[in-house]
């Protein structure tokens, strides 16, 4: 067997790089997230898709990004900004054999799901949505750079081997591993940095309760979101979960958002409005 080869870390464009910071600075102005929208033609795209989808309601046409930014409101455009910075980053997965759909519903809902427990503060719940949207970055950036590598750890997922396993067979590092060190190489918060290398320990499952994602435990309340959503239905795009559990459709924290039926709604309205694809597949 040859051995494995490690993959390079990414590179952030210098534009998305100065994106991420003002994403993360509590203290940014609206002006500030106007900025970064009109500067970047997809993020444009996208917010005027949030501000004019159904689910919305405007009250007439939403033609202009700034007019969208104060439509949306900060905390939206913020996750919006977010999102489809990554998704544009790693836009090419599907070659490498992971199903790119199944694997946003997952990413998005366990961002939704890690915002929640944060409470009120508006500042730890971006730190806690960014740290659940960007959980499987490694995998992202593996399958994007190397796709017919990355085919055959999706192959033996499908096959019963800890995809992790495969992973460091092929790459001698797993995604998660990879994501930690790419949240350094990106200088993003270390709350979110903890969570991306530390989301496959063992922590809170579906029946256990986690009151809020504390900044000294970021990894334990993304435990608990991954154990809902899998218990959805709701694979990691590599493998599909084996059966759905009741309890999660009814957990505290799904209750909360409105039930399972406006969860799925609030995923599908991120992932239309960041991709542009208005399958109803969530």
């Amino acid at each position: 067997m040859p051995l494995p080869t490690p993959p390079d870390l990414p590179i952030l464009p210098t534009p998305r790089e100065r994106a991420l910071l003002i994403l993360m600075n509590p203290d940014a102005s609206i002006e500030g997230f106007t900025a970064v929208v009109e500067g970047d033609p997809s993020l444009t795209a996208a917010v005027l898709r949030a501000a004019n989808s159904a689910m919305s309601w405007p009250s007439h046409p939403i033609r202009s990004a700034s007019e969208g930014v104060v439509r949306l409101g900060s905390v939206a455009v913020k996750h919006l900004i977010t999102t489809s910075l990554i998704r544009s980053q790693f836009s090419t997965i599907e070659a490498a054999g992971i199903d790119a759909d199944e694997l946003w519903r997952h990413l998005l809902g366990c961002a939704l799901l890690c915002e929640v427990q944060a409470g009120d503060d508006e500042s730890a719940a971006q730190t806690a949505f960014t740290a659940g949207l960007l959980h499987d970055l490694g995998r992202l950036a593996m399958a994007a750079q190397a796709p017919t590598r990355y085919r055959q750890v999706v192959r033996a997922a499908q096959e019963g081997v800890d995809a992790r396993v495969a992973e460091r067979d092929l790459f001698g590092i797993d995604h998660a591993e990879f994501g930690q060190q790419i949240c350094e190489r990106w200088s993003l918060p270390d709350e979110v940095t903890e969570a991306t290398g530390g989301h496959h320990e063992a922590g809170h499952g579906v029946n256990e309760e986690v009151s809020i994602l504390a900044p000294s435990l970021p990894a334990e309340g993304l435990t608990l979101a991954r154990s809902i959503i899998s218990g959805l239905g709701i694979g990691d795009g590599v493998r599909r979960p084996d059966k759905r559990d009741d309890a999660a459709e009814n957990h505290p924290l799904i209750v909360g958002l409105g039930g399972r039926v406006e969860f799925m709604d609030a995923i599908r309205w991120f992932r239309e409005s960041t991709h542009g694809r208005h399958r109803n597949v969530a």
